[in-house]
């Protein structure tokens, strides 16, 4: 969104951007085990649930994940994405491996979708997610 603002006392207008604002948002998958194959399944009960806002999302990898350049999608059931981000996941003090990225869910509606967390040219890893 762009605004209009006065130099002072230029008496002319300057275009700059406004930032967004990104709530801040941890979602810990440390205890999500997914395995490997063509049917992934996760040993964890439950789904994922993300707010509907611009979220500054920091996810806490699984257990045994490396850092280096991720992807985080959303998408329906029938593979349409609805909402990406990209970014670098790094080691945590615990040996853990963190991703930060921003994300924008605002404009899903309510329910469930299908997201896929990996690494950038790998397959990704699918959980069940609701979105409320």
């Amino acid at each position: 969104m762009w605004r209009a603002h006065r130099l002072p006392g230029s008496g002319q207008k300057q275009n700059t951007p406004v930032a967004a604002a990104y709530r801040p948002f941890t979602l810990d998958l440390r205890n999500w085990m997914v395995f490997r194959g063509e049917q992934q399944s996760s040993v964890h009960s439950g789904l994922i649930q993300l707010p509907r806002a611009q979220l500054g999302l920091t996810i806490i990898l699984p257990a045994g994940s490396k850092p280096g350049n991720y992807e985080v999608q959303i998408s329906t059931e029938l593979g349409q994405r609805l909402a990406a981000a990209k970014g670098g996941a790094t080691l945590r003090k615990d040996g853990g491996a963190a991703l930060k990225v921003k994300l924008d869910t605002s404009k899903l509606g309510k329910g469930g979708y299908v997201p896929g967390i990996g690494k950038i040219g790998n397959e990704p890893y699918t959980y069940p997610l609701e979105v409320r």
